[in-house]
């Protein structure tokens, strides 16, 4: 897929290099979840950043890595849970504090649909110097969002609906044309990744 997003012409930021990278040091996931803990969340922050850099210069390096990592026992993975083992195979959740006070902030935010799978959140930094942004997210975000928001002066985030195996997750662009970001993000993990983008606008139809 990277291969032929370079060939049609699109920058590709592919993680794989970062992600190998910091599961030589450190726990990338947990063993009993399929989420990736602060410290995979860590390594895909800082490359993002560096990425965003080239269209943002305010953002060129922008990652902060000055945190107190804590670990905490009793996390109930996912994964454990389909077995129906997640009182048994318990592990430590990771845990980020950052030594320095944050700048973002919770805001106001009132974009509803019947897709959201979650109420959205917002951030705010305050510095109209930075760019605004929406990111369109699934539970991977959970790690990223203290992260990310500290680069914005706006940072919305809405979780929609997971894609279905006959139906696109909503990309809502009413929100886009009211919060009118400089950057948009689509994050979403790869076993959504189930379906073509609709033709011409249209969705595949629901057969379900």
């Amino acid at each position: 897929m990277v291969d032929a997003l370079e060939k049609a012409g699109l920058d590709v930021l592919d993680l794989r290099g970062p992600m190998k990278k910091i599961k030589k040091a450190a726990l990338a996931y947990y063993r009993s979840d399929n989420h990736w803990t602060s410290y995979g969340a860590f390594a895909a922050y800082a490359a993002a950043m560096d990425k965003l850099g080239e269209w943002f210069p305010a953002l060129r390096g922008a990652a902060k890595g000055d945190y107190e990592i804590d670990i905490k026992p009793g996390l109930p993975g996912g994964l454990a849970y389909m077995l129906a083992l997640g009182d048994v195979f318990k592990e430590n959740m990771v845990i980020f504090t950052p030594k320095w006070e944050r700048r973002a902030k919770d805001a106001a935010v009132d974009h509803k649909h019947e897709k959201f799978f979650q109420p959205p959140i917002a951030k705010e930094t305050g510095d109209p110097g930075l760019p605004r942004a929406v990111v369109f997210r699934d539970s991977f975000s959970h790690e990223l969002v203290p992260f990310l928001s500290e680069h914005f002066n706006r940072i919305v985030y809405i979780w929609p609906y997971p894609t279905a195996l006959r139906k696109m997750r909503l990309f809502d662009k009413a929100v886009i044309e009211k919060e009118k970001p400089q950057l948009v993000i689509d994050e979403f993990v790869e076993r959504y990744f189930t379906e073509f983008p609709p033709v011409n606008g249209q969705p595949a139809p629901d057969d379900s």
